[in-house]
């Protein structure tokens, strides 16, 4: 399994960028319903990763880490919400973690001070009673 996102040019037909960042093989990738550019990734290290794609973050495309207090086995799964302020994600662990997304204006705020990632170490909600089993779908 990849540890890269590969970022595809169809009009060219080419691979336009490569995003490198996870420790482990990514099972999912999904896009924010609001704003286009940014894509979360789930991994086998434990980590979701939030990514944007606008040209101004292509030297450091992850804009947040989400890892720590969530996840203790691989993850499998994510879903936006709608609204693109919360985020879903699925593992192993048979947990279901619920993640908000840092607004624009924090995102832009933590790269203008030192372009690195910003580190949400706590889920908003995460629990395991709901399934006894993975959970490998979130649709």
């Amino acid at each position: 399994m990849p540890k890269s996102i590969l970022v595809y040019d169809v009009e060219h037909d080419e691979v336009a960028r490569t995003i490198s960042g996870h420790g482990k093989a990514i099972n999912d990738l999904q896009t924010c319903p609001t704003r286009p550019s940014i894509i979360a990734s789930a991994s086998e290290d434990y980590t979701v990763r939030l990514w944007n794609l606008n040209a101004k973050y292509e030297k450091q495309p992850c804009i947040a880490i989400l890892a720590g207090q969530g996840h203790k086995q691989p993850l499998l799964a994510l879903a936006f919400h709608p609204n693109g302020r919360w985020l879903l994600s699925s593992a192993m662990d048979t947990a279901i973690a619920l993640w908000a997304i840092p607004t624009e204006v924090e995102v832009d705020e933590a790269y203008a001070r030192d372009q690195e990632p910003l580190l949400i170490t706590y889920p908003a909600f995460i629990t395991e009673e709901v399934h006894f089993n993975f959970v490998d779908s979130l649709d």
